[in-house]
């Protein structure tokens, strides 16, 4: 599986229809001055990431946790970062199956 294309991606495509400059690139930015959503977008795109990651693999995972908003580098920076933190998170098979 490959986070960025199978979990990621299809979740920024649902929010291109509001947010145009939301591109498809592992370099787009995802927090801070530069970052194409503010703060509640932001919160609502990782929500359908976590939702994502549950249609795709049947696991729940938490993403905005302390654990991970304490991680250097953040892998909040990019959308590359966030899939990089993916599937980093399910080759460890961290994340519990749906509806355990």
């Amino acid at each position: 599986m490959n986070a960025l294309e199978d979990i990621v991606y299809p979740v920024v495509e649902v929010f291109q229809q509001t947010q145009r400059e939301f591109k498809k690139d592992p370099h787009t930015v995802l927090f801070g001055f530069d970052a194409p959503l503010d703060s509640i977008a932001l919160i609502t795109f990782i929500t359908g990431v976590e939702e994502q990651v549950k249609a795709t693999t049947a696991k729940a995972i938490s993403i905005i946790t302390p654990e991970t908003l304490a991680l250097e580098p953040s892998p909040f920076q990019t959308l590359g970062s966030l899939a990089a933190y993916l599937d980093k998170e399910l080759e460890n098979n961290r994340g519990e199956h749906a509806g355990s």
